[in-house]
């Protein structure tokens, strides 16, 4: 996504739930604040296109970040139309990268 100066603009999926402790919140704003997130969400994205159709597990293995922080990042890159999930057998989760249809 794109905002109107064309910065690439991505939303977030909430990194903490309601009934957590204010200590939760405070630490994902500081994560979208420093840009964090961001940055996870591109070495996410980089490594899926490397290694399409992997699980959340699979894609930590071939990046610097842990398989929680791997398994964070792909629900916001799903927000934003980067990647979409496949279940395959009962509950494992593999991610795909979205392509862009042209019209």
């Amino acid at each position: 996504m794109t905002d109107a100066t064309g910065q690439q603009v991505m939303e977030f999926t909430q990194g903490y739930k309601n009934t957590d402790h204010d200590s939760s919140k405070l630490a994902d704003e500081k994560m979208v604040k420093s840009r964090l997130k961001k940055r996870h969400c591109f070495i996410v994205l980089n490594c899926l296109r490397l290694h399409n159709g992997s699980t959340s597990k699979e894609l930590a293995e071939h990046c610097t970040l842990d398989r929680h922080e791997v398994a964070r990042r792909l629900p916001d890159l799903e927000a934003n139309g980067e990647v979409k999930k496949v279940k395959i057998k009962g509950k494992q989760i593999t991610w795909w990268i979205r392509l862009i249809e042209r019209r």
